[in-house]
């Protein structure tokens, strides 16, 4: 089940409201209401993600059941009085989290592909065939750093059963982030408010992620993919340059849209969930897309991963490094592809670029080139993540720079005068600018029409996929 499904949108999403807030209406003199709401959200939450995970849902529940376990451990043996014994017992049980997620994560995730690459050198090798579970990068991710904050000393490891499963389990972010921690969702859980101007809050942050989704991403997504399946021959360098650019607008607004959805929902819970996007588009270097897009994720990496490598504290060399692994781990983080990991490796290259001239960068280049600059090199990466394989890559690249038999030909003359796709395009292009969504801010009404067009959007709309699900 997806946020942009009528069934969703008609069906389960009323039931679940009417069924919460029915408990807090009854609960709401006892001293255990939270834990009451919280028990709704779990088991509406379990149902909502083993409709769509019907097989693999025991591993987000393992997942959880682990490190809930393993967090009080630590949590005991920080308070006996033997400091030495007790050190190695928090290793240790740190340690079986990390491996055991890790673990799952990567026999899910990559052991297909490893078997495959080895099957290339040993041919009567075995090959995995496994499918992947949804949302598994996401809970993983969660889920360690919630074990890791309790190793630190930084949250104390609950005894609240239904609060740590309302926390893994909450459906508005489980298959596709904002990746959140429990050290910033612990207070609400226990206590949070409830109002009618939080549900119609959450509402108009819905309609504008549906809208996005619905309206923009699933058109523009359509054509993207129309090119992309495309034989090399057919190409030119203005097809192309249609192709990377329409996937660049499309997954921002499927990915951020569908963000957007996840943290209204949360809203009309009485959840504050964090913000994953921030206008990315508008972005004068790597530097600052990445501290835009897919923000949560970022911080995971910055303070699970880059700070603890030692950061920027140990020299040039090693902050380089240090950067360029981080980077390379995220393009694995979304899948077992040689795509990915060039994508990784990509980024990692031009955010060490513009450290290393970022003197002559903020004194020397005009602030419209530098938006060029980012710009340019976004769609470019964006090529490296739609491609299948690398010989899609350099097709796709030779056709951009101009290297192929054609500049123009008879295909993208005939898309190009659609003009539905005139009007999509253009239209997502306004609306990577901010100043969009505050105008939306000052009028329920507006958010109102977004909802009902990207509804009878969705009664005619066959094309309705969610890039992020597959990672």
């Amino acid at each position: 089940m997806v946020f942009s499904s009528l069934n969703f949108i008609f069906i389960f999403l009323p039931a679940v409201l009417t069924l919460y807030y029915v408990t807090l209406y009854f609960f709401s003199r006892q001293r255990f209401l939270f834990s009451a709401v919280n028990f709704v959200l779990f088991i509406t939450s379990l149902f909502f993600y083993i409709s769509g995970e019907k097989k693999f849902f025991w591993v987000m529940l393992l997942v959880g059941f682990v490190d809930y376990c393993l967090a009080l451990l630590i949590d005991h043996e920080r308070q006996q009085t033997n400091k030495q014994q007790s050190k190695k017992l928090l290793f240790y049980a740190l340690l079986i989290s990390v491996i055991s997620n890790m673990g799952l994560l990567f026999y899910f995730k990559y052991a297909q592909f490893m078997s495959e690459l080895l099957k290339n050198v040993f041919p009567h090798s075995y090959v995995f065939d496994v499918v992947l579970p949804i949302g598994i990068s996401f809970y993983t991710f969660e889920s360690m750093s919630y074990i890791i904050d309790v190793y630190r000393g930084q949250v104390k490891a609950t005894r609240r059963f239904i609060d740590y499963w309302a926390f893994i389990t909450f459906f508005p972010h489980l298959v596709a982030g904002p990746i959140i921690r429990y050290i910033d969702l612990k207070k609400q859980l226990e206590f949070r408010t409830h109002s009618w101007e939080q549900v119609a809050e959450g509402f108009r942050r819905f309609s504008i992620g549906l809208g996005k989704k619905v309206i923009l991403a699933n058109p523009l997504g359509y054509y993207a993919d129309m090119i992309f399946q495309l034989d090399s021959s057919r190409l030119d360098t203005a097809l192309a340059w249609v192709a990377a650019s329409t996937y660049t607008l499309q997954i921002y607004f499927d990915f951020s849209g569908y963000s957007d959805m996840a943290i209204g929902l949360a809203k009309m819970f009485g959840i504050d969930l964090p913000e994953n996007f921030n206008a990315p588009y508008i972005s004068r270097s790597i530097r600052e897309f990445w501290q835009r897009w897919h923000i949560t994720l970022s911080h995971w990496f910055r303070d699970y991963l880059y700070i603890p490598l030692g950061g920027n504290k140990k020299g040039v060399l090693k902050e380089y490094r240090n950067l360029f692994l981080v980077f390379v781990l995220c393009g694995l983080w979304h899948g077992a592809n040689v795509t990915f990991f060039l994508w990784g490796c990509y980024h990692g290259f031009f955010l060490i670029l513009e450290r290393i001239w970022k003197a002559r960068w903020a004194l020397r280049i005009p602030q419209w080139l530098q938006h060029i600059y980012a710009v340019v090199i976004i769609i470019f990466s964006w090529v490296i993540f739609r491609s299948e394989s690398y010989e899609q890559i350099v097709n796709m690249y030779r056709n951009m720079l101009g290297l192929s038999s054609h500049l123009i030909s008879k295909d993208t003359v005939t898309l190009v005068t659609r003009p539905h796709f005139y009007v999509y395009f253009l239209l997502a292009v306004a609306c990577c600018v901010p100043f969009i969504y505050d105008l939306d801010k000052k009028s329920y009404t507006w958010s109102l029409f977004i909802f009902v067009i990207s509804c009878i959007f969705l009664c005619g709309q066959e094309y309705n996929p969610f890039i992020y699900f597959r990672f």
